[in-house]
């Protein structure tokens, strides 16, 4: 990929004052994120910036502002859960750039799987549409292996929860990287009405853009509510950032956890009620932002808020979300914590 074809990819997907520096083989500008993630919401400075590599590796992005790091096929995944957009023109520009034998797929303590097949194509039909992700407990073992390794020895979920939840297999048709795909379940209908995915190693998850008809209609909003399903009605309710967070806590046994996928809003709050609402995000700038959106907006008797960085973690670092928690006895302690908030 040369430096043309890269400002012209940054132009598909909205970055403006695109420069390219030649001697530091590097483009800057605006950052794409600001919008969503910037705490001004939009990006008056260069802090954007896509360093170039020889033909054996990619691109780069990194944000000075917001701290958004990857790969450029993460970048447009981020872009397109935030925004609700697909961006045909930018994904078909990246998948010709790219070639999938160049990209390689870090693996920790985890052997590889001897194959991994690709999803299969879609069709209209919900089933089958739900074929191409099947479920982890229910595939071949050699494609969900390094999946369920990585969610259980790394990111520390049960397999019982991962059978709980549903989980199913993800494998990117353009790099072929392999991870978990959530599904958001209905609470009135138990039927699953949006897919989102995460890859191994990934940051955070992004909306699967599949074509849907049938009980798999949506709106196609870039938000989501995972776990609602699991919440009994006059239940409790813990609201955390990510859904990894609400499997770590289910694991620890706190089984009333709900993850907020993609942007806080008003009318995908608006969704939740609950007697006592405990928000629960991030300890970040971003996580904070979340909590002062969520209660504004979601319904409940009594709203509490719960700050993670009170409690340490067994190395003497502060927690910064349930993904960090080593036990039960650590959120109890930041339970204990909790701070009660008045009505906006």
């Amino acid at each position: 990929m040369d430096a043309v074809q890269l400002a012209y990819f940054l132009e598909m997907i909205g970055i403006s004052g695109v420069v390219r520096d030649n001697t530091q083989r590097e483009v800057r500008g605006s950052c794409p994120l600001a919008p969503c993630r910037h705490q001004q919401e939009q990006d008056r400075q260069a802090t954007f910036c896509i360093e170039l590599f020889g033909k054996s590796q990619t691109p780069e992005f990194s944000c000075s502002e917001c701290g958004a790091k990857g790969g450029l096929p993460d970048l447009l995944r981020q872009l397109q859960a935030l925004t609700g957009q697909s961006y045909p023109e930018a994904n078909m520009l990246l998948s010709q750039m790219l070639q999938p034998s160049k990209r390689h797929r870090i693996l920790v303590n985890a052997p590889p799987p001897q194959m991994h097949g690709t999803p299969r194509t879609k069709a209209p039909l919900s089933e089958e549409i739900l074929e191409g992700f099947p479920l982890l407990d229910d595939c071949d073992p050699t494609d969900a292996q390094l999946v369920i390794h990585w969610l259980h020895h790394e990111r520390g979920i049960s397999p019982k929860v991962i059978t709980k939840h549903r989980l199913r297999l993800y494998v990117d048709p353009l790099i072929g990287d392999v991870g978990v795909v959530f599904p958001i379940i209905s609470p009135k209908t138990g039927e699953i009405c949006e897919l989102w995915a995460w890859l191994v190693g990934g940051e955070q998850p992004f909306r699967l853009l599949v074509e849907q008809t049938g009980p798999l209609t949506s709106s196609r909003t870039s938000s989501a509510l995972f776990g609602l399903d699991k919440i009994g009605k006059g239940d409790p309710l813990l609201l955390v950032q990510s859904p990894i967070g609400v499997m770590r806590l289910d694991s620890f046994g706190v089984a009333k956890a709900v993850a907020m996928l993609g942007r806080a809003n008003r009318e995908i709050l608006h969704c939740l009620h609950a007697p006592n609402v405990y928000l629960a995000f991030d300890d970040t700038s971003v996580g904070r932002a979340m909590a002062k959106q969520a209660h504004m907006h979601v319904r409940s008797g009594r709203t509490y808020f719960l700050r993670w960085s009170n409690v340490r973690k067994s190395n003497g670092k502060r927690l910064i979300s349930p993904e960090d928690l080593e036990s039960l006895d650590q959120f109890k302690e930041v339970f204990g914590t909790r701070t009660a908030l008045e009505k906006p």
